[in-house]
Parts: structure tokens; C-alpha cells; sequence
């Protein structure tokens, strides 16, 4: 499956389009897409999920969507160094 498909597929479950929101199922094909080397899967994959859990698991991640381009990965890492407590 194409990452642009599954980048679809994950965003509908993030924001409960044609279904209910489902983060996890979200985190789950994000996830797909980033093993991908999507950067809008790494982007996600990370953002909307692993921070809450494990930051340095973002930061890895954010990274890679940094070195792919994604446009707000280094605002996104930024803010995670300045957040209180984070790092």
C-alpha cells in the first residue's frame, strides 16, 4: 500500500472521518507509513501518539521527518526541547 494511502487511512481514524476516532488505529497506520520513510508518517507517527508516552521516541522520530523535509518537524522538536521538563 502506498504511504499516501495509508497517510489517508490513519488520518480518517485520527479525526473519526467515515468512522470514529480511533488514535490508536491512527498511531497503528501512521506507523506503517513511517516504517515507510513517509515523512508525513514519521511526522505523525510520533506527534500525535508517542510523545504523550516516551519523548525521546518523538525526538527520534521527529528527526526523521526532519531529515525527510517535513515542514513543521523542526518547529515540532524545537518545542519539545523547550517544554518544561521534557528532555
Amino acid at each position: 500500500m502506498a504511504t499516501t494511502e495509508t497517510n489517508f487511512i490513519a488520518y480518517c481514524y485520527e479525526n473519526g472521518i467515515g468512522t470514529v476516532a480511533e488514535p490508536n488505529i491512527a498511531f497503528y497506520w501512521y506507523s506503517k507509513s513511517a516504517l515507510a520513510h513517509d515523512p508525513q508518517g514519521e511526522f505523525y507517527d510520533q506527534g500525535k501518539a508517542v510523545t504523550l508516552v516516551d519523548v525521546h521516541a518523538a525526538i527520534y522520530w521527529y528527526r526523521k521527518a526532519l531529515i525527510n523535509n517535513h515542514s513543521s518537524a523542526e518547529r515540532r522538536l524545537n518545542n519539545l526541547f523547550q517544554a518544561d521538563g521534557a528532555i
